[in-house]
């Protein structure tokens, strides 16, 4: 059989992969597997975006050099185990082989803290949208990210330390040692945030030598780990996929506790909260100012964050350019762009455009904001998709002062990702800050539905405000599809649409549906 080790970010085949394939060579004494480890130091030195965008065609050159080697008649069992951006090298060149000759039955995939994530990198538009998307559920893949399984394989184990994912198509390990607890400034905070990075493949290689590792006479991890392993020779006894396992912070090392999915999700995102918790706590700035101008899309001096309450701040200055005024600079959609000021003046306005999931029940929405310093002759303004939905000018908003937008119609856009836009613009102030935050959607309570007898007829009715909703009737509520539509016409009783139905056979059963 054939092992390949492949290394992730900034790394090198000289260093874990190369350590965990001496320490698998000691475990099982033989000289019948092949021990690969890939490198691509070269390609992975570059800034993670560029790095991550790469991972694929390395994993064409893995799966084609891998095919030449062994032969396209290769049929024994291959397992790739790959650490961060190593894990995408793999899948890709797992799907090479397998479209080349080679049986899908025969793959295991091992991901050590897989770094699907780092597509969340790669454009300014879906760096916002992933990290909205994080917040909100820091356990599940985007579409948009390139997965780090292959489309087939024949068991697959995950290990979740920093910055995993969890998949349903793997035996899911969330890892709890090494958990960063304290950032008394940024330099701590990458060094611990790497550490615990790297103590999934750390874990992984202590399954392969657990006696060297471990105190208690522990001599295996349960459940999952090198026993697991095709080479390991516990196949038979792995934990299906779609299972999930976290590692006990009070036991020894190689402890795992079974849990479910849905613990195993509120876990993550509980963590990642504490996460950023802790981070404010210390003092660091979230806000991130070197990705604040790519995340927001914005001119003049943005910063963008997103508290550990969840909601959405976003800060806007504008100041005096050095250069030539703004220029229409590209943005997802279609919003206003902003010029400089007049007569070929150099003053940079602030504005943001931001992808906004308007959920589908919405029917308006609020925010915040607060006007600082001078604004001029300039105006404050909000868009949706190119269109103005909030308007005033600087000079009539009172600084120092935390105002709301009122009740803005955003039904039109509900149900779909929109460009919002929010800007000072006009180009005449160059000392003013705007704070937007609180976005909050509102949604309408479905209409009552209410019923009375009259002599031995129903009598339904719901209010006249209740525009397109029908009446509808079933007789049989386990059916989903067997719902009709009454062809009633409503009559107008004490401002009620009201409806009399005859009763015929058994029970009827009655619903509003929009």
């Amino acid at each position: 059989m054939t092992v390949i080790l492949t290394h992730g970010w900034k790394g090198s085949p000289s260093d874990w992969a190369a350590y965990t394939a001496q320490i698998i060579q000691q475990r099982i004494w033989a000289n019948t597997v092949n021990l690969v480890a890939w490198d691509w130091h070269t390609e992975a030195t570059n800034p993670l975006p560029t790095a991550t965008q790469l991972t694929l065609g390395e994993g064409h050159q893995l799966g084609t050099d891998l095919s030449a080697a062994l032969g396209t008649g290769y049929s024994q069992r291959i397992h790739f185990i790959g650490h961060s951006l190593g894990t995408l090298v793999n899948a890709a060149a797992a799907d090479y082989l397998h479209n080349h000759g080679f049986s899908w039955t025969n793959t295991q995939m091992t991901l050590c803290d897989e770094a699907e994530v780092a597509w969340g990198t790669t454009s300014q538009a879906e760096t916002l949208a992933s990290l909205f998307a994080l917040l909100n559920n820091s356990s599940t893949s985007q579409p948009f990210w390139f997965g780090p399984l292959p489309r087939q394989c024949n068991w697959a184990d995950n290990y979740i330390s920093a910055c995993g994912m969890l998949h349903t198509q793997a035996a899911n390990v969330i890892l709890t040692w090494e958990f960063p607890t304290s950032f008394p400034n940024f330099d701590t905070l990458k060094t611990e945030f790497y550490n615990f990075h790297d103590f999934a493949h750390y874990f992984y290689e202590d399954t392969i030598e657990p006696s060297i590792f471990n105190t208690g006479g522990q001599t295996n991890a349960t459940y999952a780990g090198f026993i697991c392993s095709f080479e390991g020779g516990g196949s038979a006894n792995r934990p299906a996929t779609n299972t999930y396992f976290y590692q006990d912070p009070n036991g020894y090392e190689l402890t795992l506790v079974q849990t479910n999915q849905s613990f195993a999700t509120n876990f993550l995102n509980q963590r990642l909260w504490s996460y950023v918790g802790t981070i404010k706590s210390s003092g660091c700035d979230w806000a991130v100012d070197e990705a604040g101008n790519a995340v927001l899309q914005a001119n003049g001096q943005v910063q963008g964050t997103v508290d550990y309450a969840r909601n959405l701040i976003i800060n806007l200055f504008t100041s005096v350019g050095s250069g030539s005024p703004v220029p229409n600079s590209p943005h997802p959609l279609k919003g206003p762009t902003p010029n400089g000021g007049p007569g070929g003046a150099n003053n940079s306005p602030a504005y943001a455009w931001i992808p906004l999931y308007i959920p589908s029940n919405t029917i308006s929405m609020t925010f915040d904001f607060m006007l600082q310093g001078d604004g001029a002759s300039d105006s404050f303004q909000a868009a949706l998709n190119g269109t103005n939905i909030l308007s005033l000018e600087t000079v009539l908003i009172q600084t120092n002062m935390t105002l709301n937008s009122g009740m803005i119609d955003v039904s039109p856009y509900a149900g779909q990702t929109n460009e919002f836009f929010v800007g000072i613009v006009g180009g005449t102030s160059t000392n003013a800050q705007m704070t937007v935050q609180n976005l909050v959607f509102y949604s309408a309570s479905a209409p009552p539905l209410q019923a009375q007898s009259s002599g031995n007829n129903p009598v339904l009715t719901w209010p006249i405000s209740a525009t397109g909703f029908n009446l509808q009737c079933t007789t049989n509520l386990a059916d989903p599809n067997s719902w009709m539509t009454l062809a009633n016409v409503p009559a107008i009783v004490n401002s009620q649409s009201t409806v009399t139905n005859s009763i015929s056979g058994g029970a009827q059963f009655y619903r509003l549906k929009k």
